[in-house]
């Protein structure tokens, strides 16, 4: 339960400093888009040495979650012939973006940690 919350909180300071300073610049700027995980991933390295689980959920959610994203897109655009979403920096075949890869690990180990807390693994 601990873990899930001080991630949580990670999550959401991360959130928080990435939009105060989204609010001060104009347009894309990729340090935005860093100070948004930077906080969780440093969380998440630092907790490896005791659950070097962790990483591997990490890493494995960077292949699955944008993978799944392009899919569901991907279906989404070819059944009803207009994208789902759309993409404006570093897309791939306008469906999911490379941006995309780290947060679907945070995504990952936010529901591994709610998992821990329903299951109890």
């Amino acid at each position: 339960m601990i873990y899930f919350a001080t991630y949580s909180l990670a999550l959401i300071l991360g959130l928080g400093i990435a939009v105060a300073y989204g609010q001060k610049t104009r347009g894309f700027r990729i340090s935005e888009y860093v100070l948004l995980f930077i906080l969780p991933f440093g969380y998440v390295l630092w907790l490896s040495p005791e659950s070097p689980d962790i990483l591997f959920i990490f890493l494995a959610s960077c292949l699955v979650g944008p993978v799944l994203e392009w899919l569901v897109g991907f279906a989404y655009h070819r059944t009803l012939g207009e994208p789902l979403w759309a993409y404006n920096h570093l897309n791939i075949s306008g469906d999911t973006s490379w941006l995309s890869i780290p947060l679907g690990g945070l995504v990952g180990v936010f529901f591994y940690f709610l998992a821990l807390i329903f299951v109890g693994v």
